[in-house]
């Protein structure tokens, strides 16, 4: 179900929230694969992170929008959103939440991947993993946009030590891309790889 073209708002940007949201109420979150290791947790940190990324574009085109973070799973229910004020929410409410969402996957499995990765499964090519967003990436922008919003410098500390991390530990998570990133060599940052 998405929200109707007709309407004001990027009813393909809703799609992959309400896409996200239904994932996201029916995953087996508590699902454990060996160990305590949670079997869907980097599923759910790539629905986490794309739906926040549908609500950032959503913030920058419209600045106030509906925010839902449940399924929508009838038109009448979408269109009853869209009509209705209360159930939009402007910049800093929607990003203090999307924020707040993925700031746990940003520091949890040192030296693992953060993101999906299945095998050698590959599309044209491209492995299957290269098509989730990295959630530092994400969670950096998101501080951007926050303090661009808000004027707190804080924010703008945390998306640069975002960027940083993102890029001074690639074994944690590569690049969409994997053909053209840069890497730094060794902890002195003495040297980098292209």
């Amino acid at each position: 179900i998405t929200f109707k073209a007709s309407s004001s708002y990027g009813s393909d940007y809703y799609a992959v929230i309400n896409n996200c949201n239904v994932y996201l109420a029916n995953v087996d979150s508590m699902r454990n694969s060996q160990g305590t290791e949670k079997y869907f947790y980097k599923e759910i940190c790539a629905a986490k992170c794309f739906r926040a990324w549908a609500y950032l574009e959503l913030l920058k085109n419209y600045g106030k929008v509906p925010f839902v973070t449940d399924p929508v799973l009838s038109s009448d229910a979408a269109e009853d959103i869209v009509a209705n004020e209360g159930s939009f929410a402007d910049m800093q409410t929607i990003l203090d939440f999307c924020i707040e969402d993925l700031k746990e996957y940003a520091f949890m499995n040192k030296n693992q991947e953060l993101r999906q990765n299945y095998g050698n499964q590959d599309y044209n090519s491209s492995l299957y993993s290269n098509y989730f967003l990295p959630v530092r990436v994400v969670l950096a922008e998101l501080y951007l946009w926050r303090g661009s919003y808000t004027g707190n410098k804080s924010d703008y500390i945390n998306a640069a030590r975002m960027y940083h991390d993102y890029l001074a530990f690639p074994t944690e998570e590569r690049s969409v891309n994997s053909s053209y990133r840069t890497q730094w060599g060794d902890e002195e940052f003495q040297s980098y790889s292209i």
